[in-house]
């Protein structure tokens, strides 16, 4: 988590690219814009790493995030889900609870 915000401003920097003989008086570069929404899906055994990694990725990049925690696990996600949305933005991350009936 601290290599990735540490270099978060490296990963979005612009990336000049060499040009041909044509294109010789133009500038080119790559430019690294989010692409869109990240789907997180919390597993049951490793509930808070496998629910943050992906998550801290998602962040770093720009993206939004919709979290799908354990239903398995219910004390680490009412946990995650409480902190989520107290100090994550609610129209960028969603947290979702729960499981389909079986």
């Amino acid at each position: 988590a601290v290599v990735s915000t540490q270099s978060t401003g490296s990963w979005m920097a612009d990336q000049y690219v060499k040009t041909d003989l044509v294109n010789k008086m133009d500038h080119a570069y790559q430019h690294y814009e989010p692409k869109g929404v990240v789907c997180v899906i919390g597993t049951w055994n490793y509930p808070i790493q496998c629910s943050l990694v992906p998550l801290i990725g998602a962040i770093c990049a720009g993206d939004c995030a919709v979290i799908k925690l354990s239903e398995v696990s219910p004390s680490s996600s009412d946990v995650m889900k409480k902190y989520f949305d107290l100090y994550l933005d609610p129209l960028c991350y969603r947290t979702v609870q729960g499981s389909v009936a079986e």
